[in-house]
């Protein structure tokens, strides 16, 4: 709510009050919305009717707050679970047909959707899914190559963005390098020596996509303003796909007994993409 929403003034109850709320909201100006919540499951006909119980009376509060305290027909109810469209239609139906109330119901699919956009849901949603504990943490130099292949496109291309990638985030990191330090770097990175000519047109490339420029003497190479902003919020979102990554690797290996494995296997990863790096560069 904080989030997205951009509510400052948000409290806890727990609906321990007279009005029966889980949470209070203080930034409507005097406009007084109400809110419920529930992590209460609903995948089996027991569960389903305990969950249709909860909502009904948290409707039946909610018609009484408006009725007896002044509150807003305006319901927000969280759920941590996921629903299908149906459902959330069929409730929100319900409570305008027979409790006079404005329903939305914000299922986990809807959670989801909205932490692509925010970094601090996404951390939250690790956090109460204890990912952070099954994954291990692993030196910065040694996990960017791996971590670079997210987002990737097309296979053919990988080997060219892999590099790309690295000479952004080395500019970001030391501000500006002249051409020469930075195709050494390359050189160094890539165990590819023999092929400074390919690091010669990457570096012309992307000064031509003004992701990267001259300097004001002119014997440096620095970000782009635009590319800088755009490297700089990547980089919140860089810790939070390194656990999925590992994550879902760790998964994999769990099936096979192996999940103790895991920084074994991805510096293998690592130690197979450098070695093979050179094989059919575009050039």
């Amino acid at each position: 709510m904080k989030e997205i929403l951009n509510f400052t003034s948000v409290i806890n109850t727990d609906g321990k009050d007279d009005s029966g709320l889980d949470i209070k909201v203080f930034d409507f100006n005097g406009l007084k919305i109400q809110f419920q919540l529930t992590t209460q499951r609903s995948s089996t006909n027991q569960e389903k009717k305990q969950f249709d119980k909860k909502i009904k009376e948290d409707l039946e509060k909610a018609k009484n707050n408006k009725e007896e305290y002044g509150y807003e027909n305006k319901l927000m109810f969280f759920y941590s679970k996921c629903l299908t469209n149906k459902v959330i239609i069929k409730y929100e139906r319900l409570a305008f047909n027979e409790y006079g109330i404005n329903l939305e119901l914000i299922d986990a699919n809807r959670i989801a959707e909205e932490s692509e956009d925010y970094v601090e849901i996404q951390r939250a949603i690790y956090k109460f899914n204890d990912i952070s504990q099954i994954v291990t943490p692993f030196n910065d130099n040694d996990k960017n190559l791996i971590m670079d292949l997210i987002g990737f496109g097309k296979s053919s291309d990988i080997r060219k963005q892999i590099v790309e990638a690295f000479v952004l985030q080395l500019l970001f990191e030391k501000e500006k390098m002249e051409k020469e330090s930075i195709i050494e770097s390359c050189a160094e990175k890539f165990n590819a020596k023999d092929n400074l000519v390919f690091y010669e047109k990457l570096i012309a490339q992307l000064t031509t996509q003004h992701k990267i420029i001259k300097s004001k003497d002119k014997h440096n190479y620095i970000l782009h303003p635009d590319e800088e902003i755009k490297i700089r919020n990547l980089f919140k979102k860089y810790d939070l796909e390194e656990e999925i990554l590992l994550s879902e690797i760790s998964n994999i290996l769990d099936t096979y007994g192996l999940k103790h494995e895991v920084a074994e296997f991805v510096l293998q990863l690592k130690k197979i993409y450098t070695e093979n790096f050179n094989s059919n560069v575009i050039t």
